[in-house]
């Protein structure tokens, strides 16, 4: 049998180190807002994986997340803002199945409200 994948961490980032890892090319942004939010605005370079899909929007990205995560990138998820629990519970999701997660909690209405 397989060994069993170790358990990712989840952590907290800023505003200000989402800014420098968008400067660097270390992120890995993952939106978890739904879709029509998504197309309605998000995070330059943020991929789309909403919550309520979770297990099957996950297997449609995992291919793009691994390839971050062997590049060394920080995956970062996000929702609309700091009362959103989405980013978490995808991030515990994530931690489950062997990812390190960042949450950025401010999420994009304190993206927006910074006039990016």
């Amino acid at each position: 049998t397989a060994p069993a994948k170790k358990k990712g961490s989840i952590t907290e980032v800023d505003l200000n180190r989402v800014l420098a890892m968008q400067d660097d090319g270390t992120g890995f942004l993952i939106d978890v807002r739904p879709t029509l939010f998504y197309t309605m605005g998000h995070l330059p370079g943020a991929i789309s994986m909403p919550q309520k899909s979770f297990p099957l929007s996950l297997v449609k990205v995992q291919g793009q997340i691994d390839a971050a995560v062997a590049a060394g990138k920080v995956v970062v998820v996000y929702c609309q803002n700091v009362e959103c629990p989405d980013g978490y519970s995808v991030g515990k999701k994530m931690s489950s199945k062997g990812y390190d997660v960042s949450l950025y909690k401010g999420g994009w209405e304190e993206w927006k409200a910074m006039g990016f």
